[in-house]
């Protein structure tokens, strides 16, 4: 197992020309990559090393949130720090120097024409400069590449005082004479291959907007090429008219949708409506009445019932004759001696504080309990209303109300 390691090992470092007489050299042409520019980078206590930033077309554009590939406009008005940046990272070789000195190249290959805005700027004016996506995008395609070696090699980090190099210094560890030729790597030929592949395959038709063709059925329906009928007499083809004279009702809601009463026959649901006791008409316009009426409030202090209206003083349904019956709760209002007022609400039958709506303003108070009439009371003198409390005994089924005086 060791030597097999090894002698893969061995074949992903072997020099061009070894790699040339396995593949043609038309093959080998379409998988050099394009050299841009180079990276030096100086890690501690170990051999400098060149990171060649190329580029090739196998490789995709970067990537947006939805896996779509950006264009170029996207790139020169935003740039591509927001962006997935697909790269392919080739193997590490060793690079001569000179007689006693050596380093380490390794080849780091992005997208044409994200290697191409990078560059773009590189002779322009300093003003040019700042407002041109290259720097932008030239930094963070030496972070990628830095980053990526240090992953691929696993020997912690190479620093980041790096060196970028431009024209004849712009590629480490070639092939050729100059060592200058770009060394074809193994996965670019796949990667490669795989795309000519994938354009090689028809695409196939966009869908819809669907073109009608009745027409053409209309006069091919009826008979087979040999002369024969397609379709034998019967369902759909027989002369009883047509399905849905007055239109289809799939998709729509039925009759009665939304009515509480949809489930009664339709003839008795035309003569029965829905009367919801506890908001009559009636009751609404008589508490509105008691608010805003001063007098009415003042007779109500007095112990005079209301007059029952509606529903309620004909005993309509629900139990509202049994509420009516009963009246407004016994109360009795007493002074504390301090300008602020108690006052005693006897409500027998309720249990708690749930079945007691009380309102309390600074000239009159409001209850409404379960079984009872509402009681509807004014005050002797202006009270403090946001100071007032409500608490209710549960043994005596009794509400005491004490409210302060109004402070001048």
């Amino acid at each position: 197992t060791l030597s097999m390691e090894r002698r893969r090992n061995a074949r992903e470092r072997l020099p061009a020309c070894s790699i040339s007489r396995r593949f043609p050299a038309r093959a080998m042409e379409s998988v050099a990559p394009r050299p841009g520019f180079s990276v030096r980078v100086q890690p501690p206590n170990s051999l400098p090393h060149y990171i060649n930033v190329t580029s090739h077309p196998a490789v995709d554009r970067p990537l947006a949130a939805n896996d779509w590939q950006v264009d170029v406009s996207h790139m020169e008005r935003l740039g591509i720090d927001n962006l997935r940046v697909p790269l392919l990272v080739g193997p590490t070789r060793s690079v001569v120097l000179s007689r006693d000195s050596e380093a380490l190249a390794t080849d780091v290959v992005f997208n044409c024409d994200v290697l191409r805005l990078a560059l773009s700027s590189i002779d322009a004016t300093e003003q040019a400069m700042q407002l041109a996506p290259g720097p932008l995008i030239r930094s963070r395609l030496v972070e990628l590449a830095i980053q990526n070696v240090e992953d691929e090699l696993g020997c912690g980090p190479l620093g980041r005082d790096f060196e970028l190099q431009y024209g004849a210094a712009n590629y480490w560890g070639g092939t050729g004479k100059d060592r200058m030729t770009p060394v074809p790597l193994r996965t670019l030929l796949m990667l490669h291959m795989r795309k000519c592949e994938e354009q090689a395959v028809p695409k196939a038709a966009p869908t819809g907007p669907w073109r009608s063709e009745r027409a053409k059925a209309e006069r091919t329906s009826g008979h087979r090429p040999g002369g024969g009928p397609t379709m034998k007499p019967g369902f759909l083809s027989g002369a009883g008219g047509a399905l849905y004279p007055d239109g289809s009702s799939e998709g729509m809601h039925p009759e009665g949708a939304g009515d509480p009463l949809g489930w009664m026959p339709k003839g008795l649901r035309s003569r029965v409506g829905v009367v919801d006791t506890r908001h009559t008409p009636e009751a609404q316009r008589s508490a509105v009445e008691a608010h805003i009426n001063t007098p009415r409030l003042v007779r109500e202090r007095e112990g005079v019932a209301p007059e029952p209206s509606g529903e309620r003083a004909r005993g309509g349904a629900g139990g509202g004759g049994a509420a009516a019956g009963r009246g407004a709760p016994r109360h009795a209002l007493e002074e504390d001696g301090s300008g602020g007022v108690v006052l005693t609400v006897d409500v027998p039958g309720v249990s708690s504080m749930d079945k007691i709506e009380v309102d309390v303003s600074d000239a009159a108070l409001s209850l409404r309990a379960e079984g009872f009439e509402p009681l509807f009371l004014a005050w002797p003198r202006p009270v403090d209303a946001a100071r007032a409390t409500a608490k209710f005994r549960k043994l005596k089924q009794r509400l005491v109300v004490r409210c302060p005086g109004l402070v001048r």
